[in-house]
């Protein structure tokens, strides 16, 4: 199990510093919907906890639920065994103590102590004689701590204080005999409670509850924000405000007539979030600003349900809001990556027009996109408007559909432009916003230019040509399977131009590399005989050229190879190196060097010099996965511009943090001969007959679980680190008897491992035969 230090480990990572969303950006918010597929149940969800180890916990009207990010663990009621299970099923609050200790408390059963590790419960009802309702709990936020580490519990009579050092209760009775609907702790360390009635503020020394009556309907929930406003939110008459300071002193607060009658719980993190029985409300207290979300089945990202029973705020930044209909998640913090959209679409959708293959942004400023789809688009960047541009007015066609429309600026600050539909290169007069267009023997599909300002071109199939912008001349260069200085056969996908003045050419049979002076062609393809130091695929998608003019290519099915000029070799990288997918459309570099490579299963950046990658995708705030090739890729100042599936990515490449360090690990389950066994806290022994035996393992990371990437080792048995990649299991059959120790750590994928991890010692005893006694018995009887 972990050590001590781990639990601090755990800490630090908890509790990094989380950037927050603005409210602009609090408007749209997408939300994720967990439920069966990670074990998690579809109904009410009362109160949400997360430990100090990360684990998240639910309470429901069908048990507890443990939560580690892949799967969720159950706690219920059984009455075989009603002295070490739940004697409810109604979880109603959730409490960790000072000590690590979970506490929970139901309605009908009343307080629980539940260990986190082994699952086992112990009921801490309070006496028939004192009556069943003191057991019944109601309120969410039931359960608070003293400064001496007493439980305070609202019920249905009133309010309980449990000492668990000597496992007794003291019960006070609430202002006439009504349920307890909330209870909280101000700053001060007063307790309040609310009722049918009002506000209650206990007065310990007394024994006594204050009573502030409240003119509206039944108080349901309370809350005393960091500035020491007490909140209160009814059943029908909306929320009110009392300073703590002048109790009874309510003030109806709803400044722009936009929050719910309703309120069932209040929670603050950067603002007020009322769950009402009609959405889940963000208030700005400081303008009154109201932000409601709802369910909506025709609205992807939309919550599972409108009635809203809870709220929390992890301590990685997301938010969890509990429903009638299971449980929420959506990820608060800022992230680096902006999307653009010709036609803005929700997440969960894709629409052809927003797919960019070609992007640029020139000298004024100005970017022009290349929708797949719609052809070629202006964009304002001081109005964030899209323009559609008419490239040749001739062109009668009503589709433009998944054309390329190549893009490149030369050094005069000319753009041009070409279309893989039309056989004709295009220039713009900026004087008359019109095009200029040249005609071309082909289809016009990549552009780039050299230092001299000459365009090179590469068309469908097998055909090539340069243009002189002064002469307005091409000059063509066609395939030839008979020679062999030739460009290469094949479909071209990429064409770039680097700082020699050669000119690279990607096709779907390989890679040509051209230079000018000699007119010559020289084919790059790969060697089934000798597959080492050569091309590893013959599909190539992409080439760029980096600082240190080495040659990156990217395949369709090969990953990213490396070209080096010098010594006319090959190496490649592959997703056994760390790639999300072996098929990489697009590539760029950063201004530290790093490589950006668009793949079909997200973005990923790449350390030339110490060969790890940092992955990305949806779950980090891309619009999709999949990335566009060749002309998709653009940096200027600093910026980088992707095209993609749904849209344009574009982000400063500085601010993608790294990672403080990596998630904490667990171990979370364990198995002997098939049969689960409670995780033990220490070392253990087993009989020579047990030994077959089975780990699960977790790294608690609740934004993007699928990420996480795990290594484990039982030693004595593994030479070294066993590499599983997503799998969080490890088996290991028929061990002999001896002392192991297993290990196990965990990645979110960019190359941080939590090397410090969890660990598990284990003895597995030798049979009575062959002990040292039994030995030196054998011995005795020899010289017998």
């Amino acid at each position: 199990m972990k050590t001590f230090s781990s639990v601090w480990f755990t800490g630090l990572f908890l509790l990094l510093s989380i950037p927050w969303k603005s409210n602009a950006q609090i408007e749209n918010l997408q939300f994720e919907y967990l439920s069966a597929q990670q074990g998690l149940p579809k109904t009410s969800i009362y109160s949400i906890l997360q430990d100090r180890e990360g684990f998240m916990w639910f309470g429901t009207d069908e048990g507890l639920y443990k939560y580690d990010g892949q799967k969720a663990t159950v706690y219920q009621a059984d009455p075989a065994d009603p002295a070490h299970t739940l004697r409810s099923n109604h979880i109603r609050a959730i409490h960790e103590d000072q000590q690590g200790r979970i506490w929970v408390a139901t309605d009908g059963g009343g307080l629980h102590q539940v260990n986190k590790w082994t699952g086992e419960v112990i009921a801490y009802p309070i006496g028939q004689d004192q009556g069943q309702e003191w057991n019944n709990v109601s309120c969410t936020s039931g359960i608070v701590e003293d400064a001496e580490g007493s439980l305070w519990v609202g019920s249905s009579l009133g309010i309980s204080q449990f000492d668990p050092a000597t496992q007794k209760y003291r019960l006070y009775s609430s202002p006439n005999g009504e349920s307890v609907n909330g209870l909280m702790k101000d700053e001060h360390g007063v307790l309040w409670a609310t009722n049918e009635t009002g506000i209650c503020r206990f007065d310990p020394l007394m024994g006594k509850f204050i009573l502030f009556p409240l003119s509206a309907l039944s108080a349901l929930s309370f809350y005393v924000d960091k500035e020491g406003n007490s909140w209160i939110g009814t059943w029908g008459e909306g929320l009110y405000r009392m300073e703590t300071r002048k109790p009874g002193q309510f003030t109806s607060y709803n400044p722009k007539g936009q929050i719910k009658k309703i309120i069932l719980a209040i929670y603050e993190t950067d603002g007020l979030w009322l769950a009402t029985s009609d959405g889940l409300q963000h208030l700005d207290v400081n303008t009154g600003h109201v932000t409601t979300y709802q369910s909506d089945p025709s609205q992807p990202g939309s919550l599972s349900s409108s009635i809203i029973r809870s709220v929390y705020k992890d301590h990685t930044g997301n938010l969890w809001v509990g429903t009638s209909n299971g449980v929420n998640k959506v990820s608060m913090r800022t992230k680096p990556f902006y999307t653009q959209q010709i036609i803005p679409t929700p997440s969960s959708f894709h629409r052809p027009e927003n797919e960019i293959s070609a992007v640029l942004e020139d000298h004024t400023g100005t970017l022009w996109l290349s929708s797949a789809a719609k052809g070629l688009y202006r964009l304002d960047t001081q109005t964030q408007q899209f323009t559609h541009v008419v490239v040749n007015p001739d062109d009668k066609r009503t589709s433009l559909l998944y054309q390329h429309w190549p893009l490149v600026e030369d050094q005069q600050g000319r753009l041009w432009v070409g279309t893989d539909m039309e056989k004709g290169l295009y220039r713009l007069d900026r004087t008359t916003d019109k095009f200029i267009r040249y005609p071309c023997e082909f289809f016009v599909r990549m552009l780039d230019v050299d230092a001299s300002g000459k365009l090179w071109i590469g068309g469908f199939v097998n055909e090539m040509a340069s243009f002189d912008p002064a002469t307005e001349q091409f000059t063509y260069y066609k395939a030839s399977e008979k020679d062999s200085t030739s460009l290469i056969p094949g479909k071209i996908n990429n064409l770039m131009v680097n700082r020699a003045g050669e000119v690279w050419v990607a096709t779907t049979s390989g890679m040509s590399r051209f230079i000018p002076k000699t007119g010559k062609f020289t084919r790059y393809q790969p060697n089934p005989e000798t597959p080492k130091g050569h091309l590893n695929d013959h599909y190539v998608n992409d080439i760029y050229e980096d600082q240190e003019g080495m040659i990156w290519i990217g395949t369709l099915q090969g990953g990213l190879n490396r070209f080096d000029p010098h010594t006319n070799t090959f190496t490649y990288f592959t997703t056994l190196h760390g790639l999300p997918s072996n098929n990489i459309q697009s590539i760029i570099e950063d201004e530290k060097s790093n490589l950006w490579i668009g793949t079909s299963q997200g973005l990923s950046r790449f350390n030339s010099k110490t060969h790890t990658f940092r992955n990305f995708n949806v779950n980090d705030g891309l619009p999709g996965n999949i990335f566009y090739g060749s002309g998709s890729v653009f940096s200027r100042n600093g910026k980088l511009f992707f095209g993609n599936m749904d849209g344009l990515v574009t982000f400063y490449p500085d601010s993608i943090k790294e990672n403080a360090m990596a998630p904490p690990v667990y171990i979370t389950g364990f198995k002997v001969l098939e049969r689960s066994l409670p995780v033990p806290d220490s070392s253990f022994e087993l009989a020579y007959d047990e030994n077959f035996l089975s780990f699960d393992f977790v790294a608690l990371n609740y934004d993007a679980s699928e990420k996480n990437q795990y290594a484990y080792m039982l030693e004595r048995v593994d030479k070294d680190w066993v590499y599983s990649d997503t799998r969080r299991f490890a088996s290991y059959p028929d061990l002999a008897p001896g002392e192991y120790i297993f290990r196990v750590k965990a990645t979110i994928g960019d190359g941080t491992w939590n090397e410090e991890g969890a660990s598990l010692q284990l003895t597995i005893l030798p049979p009575w035969w062959r002990t040292w006694w039994a030995y030196g018995l054998y011995g005795i009887i020899g010289i017998c």
